[in-house]
This record gives C-alpha cells, sequence and structure tokens, in this order.
C-alpha cells in the first residue's frame, strides 16, 4: 500500500488530500467541514463509480471479441498464416490474462486501493494500443464494430484515467532513477530494432520482411511505436532522471503496459515459433527477462515513500 500523501487545491479554494488509496478525498477550506466532507464523500464516490462503469462494458465487449475470435476462427480466414497465429494467439491473451487484470484492478479500484488504480491504468493504455491493430490491422470481419467500441471506450476511460491523475500533480513523489534508465534504454533499443527494419525497405524500396509475413501493407505497431509510444516512454525516463516531479503520475501504469505487452510478445513468439510461422525462443526468453524487470521495477515504484505518511 502506498504511503502517498498528495495535496490538491480545489476550484473553491479547499485542499483534497489523495493517501495510499485512490481515495480522492479528505478535505479543508472556508465552507463548514461538515458540507466540505459531504461534498468530497460524493465525488470520491463517483469517481470510484466510474472505474465499474467504464471496465463492465469494455469485459462484456472484449469477452465477446476472445471467444467468438478464438470459437469461430474462420472469420480470420482471409489472414496470412503468421497474421492467423498473432491474431487467436492475442484472443487468448486477451480472454485468459488481459480481461483478468482488468476486471480485478478495477473492483480493488473501486475498494480505494492505489495499486489496483495503476494497473487498472495501464490495462486501459495496453487495450487502447491493442485495439488500435485490431481495428486497422485485422482483416475485416464480423467483429469490427466490436473492436471500434473497445478502441473507443478504452480511449474515453484513459482521459478520465489522465483527468484523475492530473489531480495529483502536487505530489512530492518522485520515481526511481533505476527506472529512469529502464525507460530509455528500452525504448531507444526498440526504436533501433524498428528502425533497423523500415530504414533498408526505405532504401531499396521494398517491403520489410515482417510485412510480407503478415500480409500487410503497413506495420500499425511501427506507428504506433515511432510516433507516439516510444517517445513517450524515453521522455518520461528523463523526466525521472532530471528528478522531475510528473512521471510517477504514469510511471506505475506504463510498467504495468511493459509487464502486459512482454507477455504478448513472448506468448505470440511460442506459438508462431510452434506453428512454424517465425517467432524465436530467444524473443520468447528476452521478454520474460523484460517483464520481470519491469514487475521489479513497479514493486519499487509502489514501496512506502519515506517524505510521506499515511492519512
Amino acid at each position: 500500500m502506498l504511503a502517498t500523501k498528495l495535496v490538491i487545491r480545489q476550484p473553491h479554494g479547499g485542499l483534497r488530500s489523495i493517501s495510499g488509496n485512490p481515495d480522492f478525498c479528505h478535505s479543508g477550506s472556508n465552507k463548514s467541514s461538515a458540507s466540505l466532507n459531504e461534498e468530497s464523500s460524493k465525488m470520491k464516490e463517483t469517481e470510484r463509480k466510474y472505474v465499474l462503469i467504464l471496465s463492465l462494458p469494455l469485459f462484456v465487449l472484449i469477452l465477446t471479441s476472445s471467444l467468438v475470435g478464438l470459437i469461430f476462427s474462420k472469420i480470420y480466414d482471409h489472414s496470412t498464416p503468421n497474421w492467423l497465429v498473432q491474431t487467436i494467439g492475442q484472443d487468448a491473451i486477451d480472454l485468459f490474462i488481459v480481461l483478468p487484470v482488468l476486471m480485478t484492478s478495477a473492483l480493488y479500484s473501486f475498494k480505494k486501493n492505489r495499486i489496483a488504480w495503476s494497473v487498472w491504468g495501464g490495462t486501459l493504455a495496453y487495450l487502447a494500443y491493442t485495439f488500435v491493430i485490431y481495428s486497422f490491422a485485422v482483416t475485416f470481419n464480423s467483429l469490427f464494430l466490436i473492436y471500434c467500441m473497445v478502441l473507443g471506450l478504452t480511449s474515453y476511460a484513459l482521459a478520465f484515467f489522465a483527468y484523475i491523475q492530473m489531480q495529483s500533480i502536487g505530489s512530492d513523489r518522485r520515481s526511481d532513477k533505476v527506472t529512469g534508465w529502464y525507460f530509455v534504454v528500452v525504448s531507444i533499443c526498440f526504436a533501433l530494432l524498428w528502425l533497423s527494419e523500415i530504414v533498408p525497405a526505405t532504401i531499396s524500396g521494398t517491403l520489410p520482411a515482417s510485412l510480407i509475413k503478415a500480409g500487410l501493407s503497413v506495420n500499425p505497431i511501427h506507428v504506433l511505436d515511432l510516433a507516439f509510444f516510444l517517445p513517450m516512454v524515453f521522455i518520461t525516463g528523463i523526466a525521472i532522471l532530471r528528478n522531475r516531479r510528473w512521471p510517477h503520475l504514469v510511471t506505475p501504469s506504463l510498467l504495468v503496459f511493459f509487464i502486459l505487452m512482454d507477455i504478448t510478445i513472448g506468448v505470440l513468439s511460442l506459438a508462431m515459433r510452434k506453428n512454424d510461422v517465425g517467432g524465436s525462443i530467444q524473443v520468447a526468453i528476452a521478454m520474460g527477462v523484460l517483464a520481470l524487470i519491469s514487475l521489479v521495477l513497479f514493486v519499487r515504484e509502489n514501496r512506502p515513500h519515506p517524505g510521506n505518511n499515511p492519512a
């Protein structure tokens, strides 16, 4: 349980404290203590309910998408063997790993658990990333509208998560510099990995080998990573190393994203190798190591902060 205590100025001039759990409560202002406490309690209850309001339809939509994809896999028949294995594998990961994490973190966030709140945010980021790929790179099928609904709902849920986190901007807690170096190194390494495939193909005027195997015209993973995700991770890492305060608002959730994505890449690599359509044990092992490192750093990020006292 975090021992973080954050004090935030309210629009009416009062102060609100968030500690240990995502309480979104405790106040002090010119208003009477009783009326302010009542107002803060209502705000806390509303915010907590939104976690479930957003998570429950996501659960139903993703459950439907995963089960239909696994049971009626013929909807993917127009995919190449490589992309077929990856799509079915992603459906299984969504069903057996991501959905339990999403709903467990949502329920514990509703019960005011700060760590679960970070896990919920990281899971939303993972789902948004994943369903961009479903929406733009999986051959059109009967689940297309569900892909779009999941992508839209996770985007709005992430906006809600960011809104709540921004209210904690005054925290004096800072992320671990080991995590900062990790973010910098990982973002640079993955950028170089993608560029090593893209640049030669650009110069020669040919398609990258991974696109040919997957049967895609453009790899959405390249776009998401090079345009958005890797620069964000790099900037966050640099901000941590410069001892800025704001990275702690996103660092735990980024690490959750890393854990889920590393597990996904590792499992899909093994599935592709088993079906003789690519993948390698070495990649799976490397992703397992990165997932473990991310988990250790996540635990370090959520250890009690000596400068703060629990409420």
